[in-house]
């Protein structure tokens, strides 16, 4: 296992977002999956498959940056990333700073899926 594994599946990850790939997502989200949203509410991969299907979610701008990437053993990976995004969710426009933080684990074919993710909002601190 290595960091660009990780950062392959984070990026591949991406652009089924912005595309609305529902077929990539189904790949890389595990069937057991718990997502937490930053409203707290628990999501699992139907809910996140639904809503891309549906269209009450798409994501018009991903931009990430301070990717990091930590390594438990060879089949678990921590991935935590700020992003900036934009798009609409349940017919609500939505823009800001989000910090995605995903456990990714090695499946018996080889492939990365998301067993568990959370995303909060970044909130700017001001310095004196």
């Amino acid at each position: 296992m290595t960091r660009a594994a990780i950062k392959h599946a984070e990026d591949t990850l991406r652009t089924a977002m912005l595309s609305g790939d529902v077929e990539a997502l189904d790949r890389l989200l595990d069937d057991d999956l718990l997502f937490v949203a930053p409203n707290g509410e628990l999501a699992r991969k139907s809910d996140d498959l639904d809503n891309y299907r549906s269209g009450n979610q798409s994501i018009h701008e991903h931009v990430p940056r301070d990717l990091f990437i930590a390594l438990h053993g060879e089949d678990i990976a921590i991935s935590s990333v700020v992003v900036e995004l934009a798009g609409q969710l349940r017919g609500e426009a939505f823009a800001g700073t989000f910090r995605y933080t995903r456990t990714w684990r090695r499946v018996a074919s080889g492939a990365w899926r998301i067993i568990a993710g959370a995303v909060v909002g970044v909130v700017p601190t001001s310095r004196p």
